[in-house]
């Protein structure tokens, strides 16, 4: 009923974007296990029986050749892969999405961008009735700016799941469809489809998948400068999570990075700081670095400033999901210090990696940031913080794990 996209390219093979940005030996057994799946996933069943020698051989590099020790998730899934090949009996769908989603979840961990995209969009074309693996592939895609092939896999999952009654993962589609969307600067677009999700969680008594969505709106008003609307799905998912909700902490993250769009700053930066410690993964941290190099801009701390700039360019050398963001901010925590070249400059990265990965929201930020630029001079001044934000900011604080 649904078709899948066409398969992911890269070089002259099917999935060379795998040794694009994994160029190791064993990213090029993960490159070679990617293909096996492809053709699994394209012979008819009847068919699939002798796809491999028996002796398992043909099956690329064992893992003790690979001149790098292979992370334990890994040498796990490569395992399954080659024992599905070796002994094709048994649920071999299920072992090899269980081995896919192995690979997504090591490669989503330590940035290896496309290596998660090529295992999820394989996990998803293995069972296409299954709506959460085709979240899962729209997801990657989004990350990685493919976003015809993102709305793509969310229109399948969106389907499946209404057509399952899987309320849960319909909800899911529509806050990752909304988070695209905002990615591509159509505001509207996204809000429609996260109050679709407000709406649709709390009838069906989601209230994980509710505080979520209140969650996302927090995130995309702030960036319209609706930052009273924004406060206040940010007080609704906090009443909603839990403290001890893997999602909490991003979600303080993000009510203090709405502190600092206001110009609290003070307020902001204690709880960033904090955000060190607990988002450690290399995607979170340089975007929590970028929001502490405005904050300390606007507290004055002029050395937090610069060692959090430093952390934000080490990571955004590449055109990576946020990191047009990072860039901004960090620009405009220079402007803050009256560094005006380096503000236009940072501004201007952040527009080419805007540019180049279609987020027409980020950009428009930056070219209005650069045109501030062009008519302001200086530090700022600061803004004192109303007592309800630091009521609101101790609150938040004792709830942290220390």
């Amino acid at each position: 009923m649904y078709a899948a996209p066409p398969i992911l390219l890269g070089g002259p093979y099917e999935g060379a974007l795998i040794l694009d940005d994994f160029p190791t030996p064993l990213g090029l057994a993960l490159w070679l296990r990617y293909r096996d799946l492809l053709l699994w996933v394209s012979t008819p069943e009847t068919n699939r029986g002798g796809l491999f020698t028996e002796d398992g051989e043909e099956l690329g590099l064992p893992l003790w050749t690979l001149g790098e020790a292979a992370p334990l998730i890994i040498a796990r899934a490569l395992k399954e892969l080659a024992d599905v090949a070796i002994n094709p009996g048994g649920a071999v769908a299920e072992r090899l999405i269980r081995a896919c989603q192995m690979v997504v979840e090591w490669a989503e961990q330590n940035g290896y961008g496309m290596v998660e995209l090529c295992y999820a969009d394989a996990a998803a074309r293995i069972d296409s009735h299954d709506s959460e693996l085709a979240y899962a592939a729209g997801r990657a895609a989004r990350r990685q700016a493919l976003y015809d092939r993102a709305v793509h896999w969310f229109q399948t999952a969106l389907g499946l799941a209404r057509r399952q009654r899987n309320y849960a993962a319909y909800v899911d589609v529509l806050l990752g469809w909304g988070s695209l969307e905002s990615q591509r600067g159509r505001h509207e677009r996204a809000e429609r489809l996260f109050l679709r999700a407000v709406r649709a969680s709390g009838k069906h008594r989601l209230r994980d998948l509710c505080a979520a969505a209140h969650h996302d709106l927090l995130a995309l008003l702030a960036q319209q400068y609706r930052f009273s609307e924004a406060e206040a799905h940010g007080r609704s998912a906090l009443e909603l999570y839990s403290p001890d909700h893997p999602r909490f902490v991003y979600l303080v993250h993000d009510i203090a990075e709405l502190w600092a769009w206001q110009g609290y700053y003070a307020a902001a930066l204690p709880v960033l700081q904090r955000m060190l410690t607990i988002l450690t993964a290399p995607a979170e941290m340089f975007q929590v670095q970028a929001n502490i190099a405005r904050a300390a801009a606007g507290s004055g701390d002029s050395d937090l400033f610069y060692k959090s700039w430093q952390a934000v360019a080490d990571a955004s050398r590449h055109p990576v999901e946020y990191a047009a963001s990072a860039m901004i901010n960090v620009a405009e925590g220079a402007a803050l210090l009256g560094l005006t070249r380096q503000a236009f400059e940072i501004a201007r990265r952040g527009v080419q990696i805007a540019r180049a990965r279609g987020e027409s929201g980020e950009e428009v930020r930056a070219l209005q940031l650069i045109e501030r630029l062009a008519s302001t001079t200086g530090r700022q001044a600061q803004v004192s913080v109303p007592e309800h934000i630091i009521r609101l900011r101790e609150r938040i604080l004792s709830l942290l794990p220390s």
